[in-house]
């Protein structure tokens, strides 16, 4: 089985000297990032020599990110895009495809970090470590999950929460 590469704009925009026999997909949503027309005009070419091949998540997968993102404190730093993007990555992983993952995006990196799955960074040096999100009472230092309804306030001293990165290295 060939190798499969997922890509982000940031992939594409590098224009990234891969292995022909590779498979290069990316979903219609990363393709609607692209600026230049010659991103675009490489992008249609890829597309139209059949390098390149668009494919979109699974609803339950999509669903299962937003989850994810949501439990993880990540509703901010990704775009509709990235998530669909790290849906297809799971998708394509438990697939059992040999994926790797071409992007810049420190917050997408972060997530398939946590997903453990592989990644490669096109220009940047990449993550070195993960990080990950846990809200924290500013008074008594309790921790809440995302999903618990706080209205900003803890539920045993009443200070104020805030969103707290923690940070840990990438395992396997």
């Amino acid at each position: 089985m060939p190798k499969t590469f997922l890509l982000d704009a940031s992939a594409i925009i590098a224009e990234p000297s891969l292995d022909l026999n590779a498979k290069l997909i990316t979903t219609g949503k990363i393709l609607s990032e692209l600026k230049s027309m010659e991103t675009k005009g490489l992008a249609l070419h890829a597309l139209m020599t059949e390098q390149l091949e668009i494919r979109e998540p699974k609803e339950e997968t999509l669903k299962e990110i937003e989850a994810l993102v949501s439990e993880k404190g990540f509703k901010t730093k990704l775009s509709v895009q990235d998530r669909e993007l790290l849906a297809l990555a799971l998708q394509l992983s438990r697939e059992k495809a040999d994926l790797l993952v071409l992007t810049d995006d420190f917050s997408i990196q972060n997530f398939l970090a946590i997903l453990k799955i592989p990644f490669e960074s096109v220009h940047d040096k990449g993550i070195e470590k993960i990080m990950e999100f846990s809200l924290e009472c500013i008074g008594c230092g309790k921790k809440y999950a995302f999903s618990d309804k706080l209205a900003g306030k803890c539920l045993h001293c009443g200070s104020r929460v805030r969103k707290k990165p923690e940070f840990r290295e990438i395992t396997g």
